[in-house]
């Protein structure tokens, strides 16, 4: 539950300096457990500010993961002499990579 499902939850971002101060001055255990709370949202809101950037990675790495083992694959069946079956391998796999991120870049452009 977060602040926003309570009416009445107190926001520390939301609180004066001056009643910080007298917070601090006059209960020291709550003054600390509200400074502890607000470092837990700040890194949480951090980590919320990254994830666009971190998922977009991870599907370009398992890409470029699923290219290499295809291109393993296809190349152990050009050595046994199954050429049309190690192109085919290749170019379907590397075409159905690229139609994912086409789509995926298509469907995020809002």
């Amino acid at each position: 539950m977060t602040a926003a499902d309570e009416p009445n939850a107190l926001r520390v971002d939301a609180l004066d300096p001056n009643d910080l101060l007298l917070i601090q001055q006059s209960s020291p255990d709550v003054y600390k457990d509200l400074m502890k709370e607000k470092k837990k949202d700040q890194r949480h809101r951090r980590w919320h500010h990254t994830l666009p950037t971190i998922y977009p990675l991870i599907g370009m790495l398992s890409g470029l993961i699923a290219l290499g083992i295809l291109t393993w694959v296809a190349l152990a069946f050009v050595d046994q002499g199954a050429t049309a079956e190690g192109v085919t391998i290749i170019t379907s796999g590397a075409a159905s990579i690229v139609v994912v991120f086409v789509t995926g870049r298509l469907a995020t452009k809002d």
